[in-house]
């Protein structure tokens, strides 16, 4: 009654939930951009770290629009990056 079924629909991001530890290493800023190839195509992907009481919604929502404004031309990792070299370089 409510059902809709697609035939076809691409995927673009990739999210993978792993249980946060001490020894996984975890890029924070997102400067490495990491890559799934999925039946020939290149998927973007995140990693994320898992812990009890973390709300993992929230993180996903936020990689979510992190991919948005990266397919947009907008990086905001390297942004800042550049923003602070800037500064560093001027004192």
């Amino acid at each position: 009654m409510f059902c809709h079924v697609v035939p076809s629909q691409n995927v673009e991001l990739l999210i993978e939930l792993k249980k946060w530890k001490q020894s996984l290493k975890i890029d924070r800023l997102g400067l490495d951009k990491q890559e799934e190839d999925i039946f020939g195509s290149k998927i973007t992907k995140f990693v994320l770290p898992v812990s009890a009481g973390r709300n993992i919604s929230s993180m996903v929502e936020t990689a979510v629009r992190l991919h948005l404004l990266r397919a947009a031309g907008f990086d905001a990792a390297q942004k800042l990056i550049d923003k602070y070299t800037t500064l560093i370089k001027s004192n």
